[in-house]
């Protein structure tokens, strides 16, 4: 089966964002809705619940006894087999753009980064380091410059507050992957950084 993994890292149509517990250090996923069947947890979802559910290993075991009762996300066994399998073969990881992070490659943010120079500040202004717009990861930070970057040709500066790197990306848990609202820095370059940062 051909896959577009890109498209399972980023909104799309009325895609469902989940966490695969099997796959959590890679954030959300957003499957295609007709890939779900009925359950709590999809209820939730359409109802606004804020935080993305989980999908249900019990029922990829064919082991779930809640059936639609169940809280978290039933989807189809099948893709879902092939979407782990085809994540793993590609080693998709969501470190960052050199690294693999598949919604980086986005165009717009490939254009945003070529212009794009980066420093990165503590919090008390006493460190400061120059960090490669290929270390960072495409996260909803980015919107706004996005927006504003289509109108400026020319190259500019952005300092990013240590505060605003995330934690959670950091230790592999961040639930929100595009949808963060934090910077998503590499965890090779954060590494430099942790004398530094306070998190």
């Amino acid at each position: 089966m051909q896959m577009d993994l890109a498209m399972l890292f980023q909104p799309q149509g009325s895609a469902i964002p989940v966490i695969d517990p099997e796959l959590k250090a890679l954030g959300r996923v957003w499957l295609p809705r007709e890939w779900v069947q009925p359950s709590s947890g999809l209820t939730r979802y359409n109802e606004g619940h804020p935080y993305p559910p989980s999908l249900c290993l019990l029922f990829q075991a064919d082991k779930c006894q809640a059936g639609v009762n169940c809280n978290q996300i039933h989807a189809d066994r099948d893709q879902i087999a092939a979407m782990r399998d085809a994540l793993r073969r590609a080693n998709v990881s969501n470190c960052c753009g050199e690294h693999g992070d598949l919604p980086s490659a986005r165009a717009d943010f490939r254009a945003l980064v070529q212009k794009l120079s980066l420093v990165v500040v503590s919090d008390d202004r006493t460190f400061s380091m120059k960090i490669l717009p290929i270390h960072i990861a495409m996260t909803a930070y980015w919107s706004s410059l996005l927006e504003s970057s289509q109108n400026s040709p020319g190259a500019f500066t952005r300092s990013i507050k240590a505060s605003q790197i995330c934690g959670l990306h950091q230790r592999k848990s961040c639930r929100f992957g595009v949808d963060c609202k934090h910077v998503h820095l590499c965890r090779e370059q954060f590494a430099k950084l942790a004398p530094w940062v306070q998190q």
